[in-house]
């Protein structure tokens, strides 16, 4: 039992800057879901920490210091869902299904 907690404790110890950055992200997407609308919207914050957890490894992956992920976590947080996918649908040039402008 003793060495499955140490186990426990190394696991955090090693992955505290995930950790964080998955709380903090959750935490801003709580905060801003309830000013917008005057309730938490759980998927909401959801969806934000697997989107900031996604980007957790595209920073490891580019050498870039796993620090720097609260903090793009606690960005993605406060942007929203929706504002990411906005976002990158117009880099990648993805055209809008609803878009009648043409």
């Amino acid at each position: 039992m003793q060495e499955n907690l140490n186990d426990f404790w190394q696991a955090i110890l090693d992955y505290w800057f995930l950790i964080a950055m998955v709380i903090t992200t959750v935490v801003m997407a709580m905060f801003r879901t309830a000013k917008q609308y005057g309730k938490v919207d759980y998927l909401e914050a959801a969806m934000c920490a697997l989107f900031a957890y996604g980007v957790y490894f595209v920073l490891g992956w580019f050498k870039i210091p796993p620090e720097a992920s609260v903090l793009v976590g606690g960005f993605v947080g406060w942007l929203g869902t929706a504002k990411i996918a906005a976002i990158v649908h117009d880099k990648l040039g993805f055209e809008n299904k609803d878009d009648n402008t043409k």
